[in-house]
């Protein structure tokens, strides 16, 4: 069954998801560009869709949000 149909939110795009796994290694914007090969601010924007995809109201609380879901 698709994931529409169980009414679950859309995926996280696969760059999003990898920052977010460096997110819960308390790695800074310029730590992830530089292991991801990209720019600080295409990461500060992926690191802004993440905050938003989980309903987050900062990068903290997106911290706290995906421990809390068990992601580690």
């Amino acid at each position: 069954m698709p994931w529409q149909e169980l009414g679950l939110r859309t995926p996280l795009p696969e760059r999003p998801f990898r920052v977010a796994l460096f997110l819960l290694d308390g790695h800074s914007d310029r730590e992830i560009a530089t292991a991801l090969g990209v720019g600080a601010r295409t990461v500060s924007h992926e690191v802004r869709e993440v905050v938003a995809w989980l309903g987050a109201r900062n990068r903290s609380h997106a911290v706290a949000m995906l421990v809390a879901a068990g992601t580690r």
